[in-house]
């Protein structure tokens, strides 16, 4: 009898190792607008387009990260996709140096539309991507900080 509670505990871990947890996405974020570095202007005709800039925390062992900006087919229970996710939709995000921001992992994400703006966050840990994070809304206006918003 003992025998088989240990190896039931084993194989649990062994299925525990195997998985990539679901990502707490907990971003900060910031808007800036379009500027010509040279004089500080706002760029002619991005006058309705901002940066939005998203920096979260690292996590052990990532690969890669991947954010779905206004995916709508993502289960926010399960993190599980319905069908497709339009290519164009997904943002790939390496690790190292270049994709950080004060030392953690970030996106500056340029013509952010104006509006609320959707993003999902996923991670490559060895070769098993996470499920996709639930879902944090911006709404995309002036230049400064940003609270995730429920719609």
């Amino acid at each position: 009898m003992r025998s088989v509670a240990i190896l039931a505990f084993l194989s649990t871990l062994i299925g525990a190792v195997g998985a990539v947890d679901r990502p707490r996405f907990e971003p900060s974020a910031r808007v800036k607008l379009h500027l010509v570095k040279t004089t500080g202007e706002v760029m002619v005709g991005h006058e309705d387009k901002r940066k939005i800039l998203l920096k979260w925390g690292r996590y052990h062992n990532a690969e890669q990260y991947e954010l779905c900006h206004n995916c709508d087919n993502i289960d926010e229970v399960t993190g599980e996709v319905d069908g497709d996710i339009d290519e164009e939709k997904i943002i790939s995000i390496g690790t190292g140096r270049q994709f950080e921001c004060g030392g953690d992992p970030c996106l500056v994400y340029p013509d952010a539309p104006l509006g609320y703006n959707k993003f999902h966050l996923r991670v490559l840990i060895g070769d098993k991507w996470s499920k996709w994070s639930k879902h944090k809304n911006y709404h995309v206006d002036e230049p400064g900080a940003l609270e995730h918003r429920e719609l």
